[in-house]
């Protein structure tokens, strides 16, 4: 799903802001609920069938027990909001490709090689494990003025993102070089 509203609310300092509260304000007339842990997490819960929605900027996930509360919510938005609906496919970074009724793979490779690619390392050598400590060292390099012109927390930043997200097996490298 991806939603967009009218022109007024773009270009101002507040827009973020006035997009969410006319959002959320849909959202309640529809009796979704924002729940504690994460305010762009949204659940409406009957007896026998649930409906979650996560948001992320202007595109959302839903997922449901029953399909007719998804195009139920979907016309409700669409009455509101100008709505995009498409299958999933790719969701923050996230791949999703289907196999049957019961079985969905999901996969961040193109994520992964888009970090590889703007931090340059298409070109690098795997490293065996265990990590050498050594190589490690804090001494300041004769190359100073190119390492202060490196992008090196924005490739840590990213690296932690993808092991949080997908790759737990990269924490401990990742950790050591942060």
């Amino acid at each position: 799903m991806q939603t967009s509203t009218s022109c007024h609310l773009y270009g101002l300092k507040q827009s973020a802001r006035a997009w969410n509260k006319k959002f959320v304000e849909c959202l309640i007339k529809f009796n979704l609920r924002a729940i504690d842990a994460d305010p762009c997490v949204f659940v409406n819960k009957d007896k026998e069938k649930t409906l979650i929605l996560a948001v992320y900027i202007d595109d959302g996930l839903i997922a449901s027990t029953d399909n007719l509360k998804i195009k139920d919510l979907l016309l409700h938005l669409s009455n509101e909001l100008e709505v995009t609906s498409k299958p999933l496919e790719l969701f923050l970074g996230i791949e999703f490709k289907y196999f049957s009724d019961s079985f969905v793979q999901t996969n961040q490779s193109k994520y992964a090689k888009r970090v590889v690619n703007r931090f340059r390392m298409n070109e690098a050598h795997p490293v065996a494990i265990p990590v050498n400590h050594q190589d490690l060292s804090l001494e300041t390099p004769s190359n100073q003025s190119e390492i202060v012109n490196a992008p090196y927390k924005e490739a840590v930043g990213s690296s932690l993102y993808l092991t949080m997200v997908y790759r737990p097996d990269i924490a401990y490298a990742v950790n050591t070089v942060s």
